[in-house]
């Protein structure tokens, strides 16, 4: 089976420099005085040294090179005694081409850096961000996500190449300062409590990103309610059957940004209280007004701690000698005068009506005329 060649190694050959690999070995022949051997790295470097007769062995004499080629950049050696090739000097390291920055420099955003171009493609290009002149720590790729650490700061993008000991930087223009993300909503507003006459719903408030002035305002049905610009109200009958909403206003500068709450609704009746209130007194007064004739006078008051406003019709009953006389009248802020005409010796009777239960009970009174 024919070798096939794979690599040098290098520790097999003296005079090669630390971690350089072997790129070709030339000789101009032994002899049985030794022969000059060429060994070229591929990092550019020549080590020469005098091999031994095959027939004598013992260790290889170094042979000096010429100044020129000690300092390395050899690009190949060739065949026969000396027979070198000394490369040029590459060109100075330059920048063929400025990193640039493209992007909006806004807190959110997201900026890009195309990195610079040099002269010489062997050379090794990092990329570094900076805010202020200063690196960003862990920012070397060629995208930079703005965050509001950066806000206020102008940036830039910078390309260094690297060849051997030759280094050279291209910075980008700055872009900024990098502005407030815009204003928005984190958290729209919210409202508790249960949505009923009487009730009192709470707001809460919009969040917003970054320092704005906000305001709020209760709104229902869409029309803002004048005065509600507290987070709370107190649902009034005007509001049954429609929508409430909360809604909070943030304004910074020239920008406002309005977030309304879920409406909530629509808003139910008042809850029905079973209840009646403290009967009102029924009073009776019989006043002659001449000796011909009297006149029965029937007031009824409502009682100062009666709830509502006793309302209905009175009606009054004088029954005399198995005869009856009835006059009725409405009540009017709780109280009705009624006049008898010629009410003579009997008995009077009052029930009070409110709609639905009467509140004002039977009452009897004497009465007579002299």
């Amino acid at each position: 089976m024919p070798w096939t060649f794979t690599a040098w190694l290098d520790d097999n050959f003296p005079g090669v420099p630390e971690g350089e690999s072997v790129k070709e070995i030339n000789s101009t022949g032994d002899s049985t005085t030794g022969s000059p051997q060429f060994l070229l790295t591929n990092q550019g470097h020549v080590v020469a040294w005098t091999s031994q007769s095959q027939a004598g062995g013992g260790e290889a004499t170094p042979v000096p090179l010429p100044a020129s080629m000690a300092a390395g950049g050899v690009l190949d050696i060739a065949d026969g005694a000396y027979a070198l090739i000394e490369a040029e000097a590459p060109p100075a390291l330059a920048v063929t081409s400025e990193a640039i920055i493209s992007g909006t420099p806004q807190v959110g955003k997201t900026l890009t850096g195309t990195p610079a171009g040099f002269n010489d493609a062997t050379a090794i290009v990092s990329n570094q961000w900076k805010a202020d002149g200063v690196a960003i720590s862990g920012a070397t790729g060629t995208t930079l996500a703005l965050t509001a650490a950066l806000q206020g700061k102008s940036i830039t993008f910078e390309s260094t190449a690297t060849r051997g000991t030759d280094t050279l930087a291209s910075t980008s223009g700055a872009v900024g300062p990098v502005t407030a993300a815009p204003l928005a909503a984190t958290a729209i507003p919210t409202i508790t409590g249960t949505v009923q006459v009487g009730k009192v719903l709470t707001g809460k408030p919009a969040t917003f990103n970054g320092t704005a002035t906000v305001t709020n305002q209760w709104k229902v049905n869409g029309v803002a309610i004048t005065g509600a610009t507290g987070t709370t109200i107190t649902l009034p009958a005007s509001f049954q059957g429609r929508s409430v909403t909360f809604v909070s206003t943030a304004t910074r500068g020239s920008e406002t940004v309005v977030s309304s709450s879920v409406a909530r609704g629509p808003v139910a009746a008042a809850a029905i209280v079973r209840g009646y209130p403290k009967p009102p007194t029924l009073t009776f007064n019989v006043r002659p007004t001449s000796k011909k004739a009297g006149r029965a006078t029937v007031v009824v008051a409502r009682a100062t701690t009666a709830r509502p406003v006793p309302t209905g019709t009175i009606r009054v009953t004088l029954t005399k000698a198995g005869s009856r006389k009835v006059v009725t009248g409405t009540l009017s802020a709780g109280r009705r005068v009624v006049v008898l005409p010629k009410a003579g010796e009997g008995h009077l009777a009052g029930p009070g009506l409110l709609p639905g239960r009467p509140v004002l009970p039977a009452a009897q009174a004497r009465g007579s005329t002299p």
